[in-house]
């Protein structure tokens, strides 16, 4: 049986001589781990460059929904990207929320607004003249479909990332915000892709920021380690 959905390519790892492993987010099936011969010969019809991070592609999948590993069989970019090969802070953006995004979609369940949000957020980052302030703002968003968002509207001086509330009372535990750190999370939280370009952030806050929200993730979504491109992300946008 073949399938074919359009899919968010989140990782690939090599699985053997012939054959890769591709990670998706897919339209109809949600998160699929899948197989593909042949990636780097010449006469594939699934080239390797059509499983970048982050690529949008039309994939025809063989197999039952349930299995652990299904086979792309055929494969094609939905748009190309116009800028992000290009630019090097944009690569290391898409390297940053394809990390994410593996962490974070596990499941293989149908969930075609996230993947509508997802897809439109891909579009925006190729095409905004200013995308300093994309990532924390589409982590922002992202909560919002996976249901984590946090709730800023109460009154308090605090915020609490365990229970993702604002308090009163400082809370017992190291895992909350208060002062400009807390006022900047809620700046960002209510932000859109078409307000981003407002929030005005120096290098060292917007790292602050975004630290913060890995915390935040870190707390709520389950399993959710490290994130080993944060590094190369923390030293670009002044």
């Amino acid at each position: 049986m073949y399938t074919r959905t359009a899919a968010i390519v989140l990782r690939q790892a090599r699985y053997s001589d012939t054959t890769d492993i591709v990670h998706l987010y897919t339209e109809q099936f949600g998160r699929l781990n899948c197989t593909v011969k042949g990636m780097h010969s010449k006469k594939s019809a699934n080239k390797a460059a059509l499983f970048e991070p982050l690529s949008v592609i039309e994939a025809e999948i063989a197999g039952n929904p349930t299995m652990e590993l299904r086979r792309i069989r055929e494969s094609r970019l939905s748009f190309p990207f116009r800028t992000i090969p290009f630019d090097l802070a944009r690569q290391s953006i898409v390297l940053f929320l394809a990390e994410i995004l593996y962490k974070t979609l596990k499941q293989p369940i149908e969930n075609r607004e996230l993947f509508a949000f997802l897809e439109s957020s891909i579009r925006v980052l190729d095409e905004t003249d200013k995308p300093a302030n994309f990532h924390p703002v589409f982590l922002m968003q992202l909560s919002k479909y996976i249901g984590i968002s946090p709730n800023l509207e109460g009154k308090g001086p605090f915020f609490d990332m365990e229970s993702g509330e604002i308090c009163h009372q400082k809370p017992l535990h190291p895992h909350f915000l208060d002062n400009a750190e807390l006022e900047t999370f809620r700046q960002t939280c209510n932000c859109t892709y078409a307000t981003m370009m407002q929030l005005r952030l120096t290098r060292n806050q917007r790292t602050v920021l975004l630290n913060n929200i890995i915390k935040y993730y870190a707390l709520h979504v389950p399993e959710f380690y490290g994130v080993q491109s944060m590094e190369v992300l923390n030293e670009l946008f002044d």
